[in-house]
């Protein structure tokens, strides 16, 4: 990914459905790589054409370390969740919101 970044690689190019590759990253819980794309500038409330961001994503899939990367990095915390819950009141993370 650093490779990638470094050659000019367009960190917020969306896919057919506008998943980013900080959404990817987010999905698979890659926490390293959200460092690296967001130290890339990668917007880390772009949404995807269902409204839904990387937060979504890592939420979604239960990944703690990624929520934890989104959230430092400024991820809005109130992002929604298929169980129309907020990403708070699903991870309890009301103290950081």
């Amino acid at each position: 990914m650093e490779a990638l970044v470094a050659a000019g690689a367009d960190v917020d190019v969306g896919d057919d459905k506008e998943l980013t590759p900080l959404g990817e990253a987010a999905s698979k819980g890659h926490d390293e790589v959200i460092h690296v794309l967001v130290g890339a500038g990668a917007k880390v409330n772009r949404a995807n054409e269902d409204g839904d961001a990387a937060l979504y994503w890592a939420a979604d899939n239960g990944h703690v370390k990624a929520i934890d990367a989104l959230v430092g990095a400024g991820a809005e915390v109130r992002d929604r969740l298929p169980s129309v819950w907020t990403v708070s009141h699903q991870l309890d993370l009301s103290i950081v919101v």
